[in-house]
């Protein structure tokens, strides 16, 4: 074989190297989680003195198993074999307080690190954010790679060890290629008036090549030119008041300069700009992707698919057979809840199930929005449920990840799950593939929607005793109640999510539909099933011999709505339709 330098990480080239492995813990078990760290480590380890193929190594490693510490004495064995001296190594981390959580688990010397951060207190840690190049090991944030990595990350200085590149970069969790970013047309539209007196060119130049909500044709593209003076955040500042989200949008607008944009459409929140920000060089690779959830993310299949340069190590996923799986296939997103009545059935359920026992709860829901809505729903269940001496826990999505805090509690209860813009998505695939989402095939948006829901649900969960794995690899006794439309979350959803766990019915609710109502409940149903998106009225009064009128009168009745909704279905006009925003 040629020897080239270049050392191929993919391939049967590993055997070659061999004396350079060094057993994960020493251990020789033969266990699925020791097999991916062992892999893991062996390639890490070859990373540090070869230089490998500018893949983006993903390995996909279910929360709870033991990433954290794995990458801990990974280093130290390391630091004792000498390598300090040697290549240095970059820490991605998605927070700040990842990053602190890891100063303290890894027992690093002063002397061994540096963090650069924008956060002037962390980066006092170690030898200090002036003194990086001199420190074997950074830590950094996600988005300060980003940020400052430009269109070369071999020529980024700020990243630099002994002053080069660090031969070994580690990612942990979910790697984008670049940062998905949506624009509602509306929301560019409310900058002109408040702009155009004292920045007139800047609002001519946006409606000469933004079109406006009105006249966009979903599908088209818009570019933003790249000559565009955008008012700086002082100037936007006088315009808007410190704080002003609008401030946050001139931002994006700037760096999205010169981009064709996707022009999209969310069906609640209207038109929108779909493009990407902040993408990876393609020489930030090679890179070790660490996720918890990599191997539900569609958006890695697709990088795979369309960058090819995304390898896959050996995955490895909990026995979820201790996981017990309730499931309410109701309606449970915003906008449901600003019904007052559903939202009382909703809370009245959870509560009475967290008060069957004297167990510890971990409560997971939407965020309260501080105070914008007019209601709490974490003080309405708090207000109904008895805690006793225990602990009832609540947290929202949007911090559901990342926290042993809570790896005690046995007992779950999800309201809602996490859901993004359509846009977003669409800006996803264009994150993913490098290429326009207007190309995207329907099945790959689906598959994008369904499996971030399955990331977050997993993510959310995995709070829980269910991280908590036994040696064997079956994860921790657990419970998890779960309120959400079966158009949002199905049992085959489930399953993928959680391999092994048993998932059955939860209906704290009876509701019993009269036998003509539920004949057309059911008739709709079955027309609607095996992929048809959308049926006619007609198709269902010929099949149930009934006429307009007496199905207009049944469309009326609550019961009916609600089961309607309930199986993620609506009606509209002259059909029925599968809604993918079930609210």
């Amino acid at each position: 074989m040629k020897k080239t330098g270049i050392i191929d990480l993919t391939s049967e080239h590993l055997e070659e190297h061999s004396s350079l492995h060094t057993p994960y813990s020493g251990c020789l078990s033969v266990s699925k989680r020791d097999k991916a760290l062992n892999e893991i480590n062996d390639r890490l380890s070859k990373a540090l003195c070869l230089t490998p193929d500018r893949q983006f190594f993903l390995a996909p490693l279910d929360p709870g198993s033991g990433k954290t510490s794995f990458l801990c004495e990974f280093i130290r064995k390391k630091k004792s074999e000498g390598y300090f001296r040697k290549e240095g190594i970059l820490l991605c981390f998605s927070t700040k307080v990842e990053i602190e959580k890891f100063i303290t688990a890894s027992g690093l010397d002063e002397a061994d690190f540096a963090v650069q951060t924008s956060d002037h207190i962390i980066n006092g840690e170690g030898l200090g954010y002036h003194a990086a190049n001199d420190a074997w090991v950074l830590l950094t944030t996600h988005q300060m790679v980003r940020h400052h990595v430009g269109k070369s990350f071999e020529k980024a200085e700020k990243f630099y060890f002994n002053g080069k590149p660090r031969r070994l970069r580690i990612w942990d969790e979910a790697l984008d290629m670049a940062e998905p970013v949506s624009i509602r047309l509306d929301d560019i539209g409310s900058l002109y008036g408040p702009l155009r007196l004292h920045h007139e060119k800047f609002v001519e130049t946006l409606e000469a090549h933004i079109p406006s909500s009105a006249i966009a044709i979903v599908g088209d593209t818009a570019t933003i030119p790249s000559t565009l003076i955008v008012p700086s955040k002082s100037e936007a500042e006088a315009v808007f008041g410190k704080g002003d989200a609008r401030i946050d949008l001139l931002v994006k607008l700037d760096r999205l300069k010169g981009q064709a944009l996707d022009i999209g459409e969310d069906k609640r929140l209207g038109k929108a700009l779909v493009g990407h920000i902040h993408e990876l060089p393609d020489d930030f690779a090679p890179v070790f992707i660490l996720d918890g959830s990599g191997r539900l993310k569609h958006s890695y299949r697709l990088h795979e698919a369309y960058r090819k340069n995304l390898w896959r190590l050996t995955p490895y996923q909990h026995d979820y057979s201790n996981l017990s799986v309730r499931h309410w296939k109701r309606a449970s997103g915003k906008t449901t809840m600003l019904d007052p009545s559903q939202r009382r059935e909703i809370v009245e359920a959870a509560a009475a199930q967290i008060n069957s026992d004297e167990d510890e709860w971990l409560v997971i829901t939407h965020k309260d929005d501080d105070g914008k809505r007019a209601y709490s729903l974490h003080d309405e269940i708090k207000g109904l449920v008895d805690f006793g001496k225990r602990r009832v826990c609540f947290i929202h999505w949007g911090i559901h990840k990342a926290t042993n805090e809570y790896a005690d509690i046995k007992k779950v209860m999800v309201i809602g799950l996490w859901r993004y813009p359509e846009s977003v998505y669409r800006a996803t695939y264009r994150a993913s593939t490098g290429m326009s989402a207007n190309l995207a095939a329907p099945a790959d948006l689906d598959a994008l929607r369904r499996s971030e829901t399955q990331e977050h649900l997993l993510q959310a969960v995995s709070r829980s005793n269910v991280r908590n794995a036994d040696a064997g690899g079956i994860c921790g006794d657990a419970q998890v109640y779960i309120i959400a439309p079966a158009v949002m979350l199905n049992d085959a959803m489930l399953m993928e999510t959680f391999p092994g766990c048993s998932v059955t019915p939860w209906t704290p609710v009876a509701k019993a539909l009269p036998k003509q109502a539920a004949q057309l409940v059911e008739e709709i149903k079955r027309q609607l099933s095996g992929g048809t998106s959308s049926i006619a009225k007609k198709s269902v009064r010929d099949a149930l011999g009934i006429k307009a009128s007496a199905l207009s009168r049944h469309l009326r009745e609550k019961p009916v709505q609600d089961a309607l909704q309930e199986h993620g279905i609506r009606s509209r006009g002259k059909k029925f339709e599968i809604s993918i925003h079930p609210r």
